[in-house]
């Protein structure tokens, strides 16, 4: 059986050789196909110790993400990030922040009369420990029960909050079956096919060439573009590329200006961007995509207040923001531009007629008798 010490020390190397895939591309390709595939197969033919479950749950998790991800891309329609989905990138870090955690709640909290002397009431400690009566409302009897007599309730007690989520987990655990046999029929058949090609990374050429470490060849996958289109990028901001594929600069004054060209170009971008605090990250990025601004730009912008945000995070939201139908907007306009139109066209007709009465019976308009009046 393995033991949650074995399920850290593999999932580390997995996440090793997926830092390394990272460090390539970043782009779904054959490698991060093969690498599912072996992540699939391991978590699905070991034994595990209950303590490792939670983590194995997180790996499912992640691996359901990424099919949807790779089902979505296979569409002709999909329209998905190259790099995965933010959803499935933050199934894996949870794997590492969550799962493999433990306990996740506080095996032991401060004892009851050491609660009681800091003027917490009897109701609130028995909240504390999770101590209900039979009728569901906090039992203060309980804890003064423990005054009298230390260990009645406390010498075996579990946190109430770690007790749920094993009896979750341990229900979650029960119904794994069908989830593997799903994942890894999935798995081999995506391993076997030819890899997916999503369309081209949304990120501008000029950000991707900001990029620490990336390459033409790179830029080339990501972007479905020629190196001369990479070259007239690059020299737009001071860069310059050699023969082969890596990226080089001509010096390190070159590599300085080129930066504070960058970094004054961004500075003024955003300088008066409204971040919209108030509204979900998913939301900000794709109001501030809306406004014109770029994947660098939000992420500069946004990092004031969301201190942990990423470039992939920015870009993966962004794949996943819905498309606008603009033709659809301008029938909808021109319906009501139309509306308008036979609106003011009857007004004009009923006030012609009015003005007919008007004249057959010999009387004035309303413009005429003030004027008659005032004379």
């Amino acid at each position: 059986m393995v033991t949650l010490n074995e399920v850290r020390e593999a999932l580390d190397k997995f996440n090793q050789r997926k830092i390394e895939w990272e460090k390539r591309s970043g782009v779904i390709d054959d490698s991060f196909v093969e690498w599912a595939y072996e992540l699939t197969e391991w978590t699905g033919h070991q034994e595990f110790e209950p303590a490792a479950w939670d983590a194995i749950l997180c790996v499912d998790d992640f691996l359901i993400a990424y099919q949807e991800w790779a089902t979505e891309a296979e569409r002709p329609e999909g329209h998905v990030s190259p790099q995965g989905s933010a959803t499935m990138w933050a199934k894996w870090d949870a794997i590492f922040s969550w799962g493999l955690k433990t306990p996740k709640y506080a095996a032991r909290i401060e004892p009851v009369p050491s609660l009681l002397a800091q003027g917490l009431t009897y109701e609130m400690v028995a909240k504390m420990y999770g101590w209900r009566d039979a009728n569901g409302n906090w039992d203060g009897a309980k804890v003064a029960e423990e005054v009298a007599r230390p260990g009645t309730h406390t010498k075996d007690w579990k946190n109430p909050l770690q007790v749920a989520h094993d009896e979750r987990t341990a229900k979650r655990w029960t119904e794994r079956e069908d989830t593997l046999i799903e994942l890894e029929a999935k798995a081999a058949a995506r391993e076997e096919a030819p890899p997916v090609e999503p369309g081209p990374a949304p990120e501008r050429i000029e950000e991707l060439l900001m990029l620490d470490g990336i390459t033409v060849e790179q830029i080339q996958r990501m972007k479905k573009c020629s190196v001369e289109e990479i070259r007239e990028a690059a020299v737009r901001i001071g860069k310059t590329i050699d023969a082969e594929t890596a990226i080089m600069l001509a010096g390190r004054g070159e590599i300085d200006e080129a930066q504070r060209r960058m970094d004054r170009h961004l500075t003024n971008r955003v300088g008066g961007m409204d971040t919209l605090p108030d509204l979900p990250l998913t939301d900000r990025v794709w109001a501030l995509d809306d406004q014109g601004y770029s994947v660098g730009e939000i992420l500069k912008g946004l990092l004031t207040t969301v201190g942990d945000l990423t470039y992939r995070q920015v870009v993966s939201i962004l794949a996943e923001k819905p498309q606008v139908n603009h033709g659809q907007e301008k029938d909808d306009t021109a319906q009501g531009a139309g509306e308008e139109d036979r609106q003011a066209e009857s007004e004009t007709e009923a006030e012609d007629s009015r003005k007919g009465r008007r004249r057959k019976r010999g009387g004035k308009s309303p413009s005429t008798e003030v004027a008659a009046e005032n004379a």
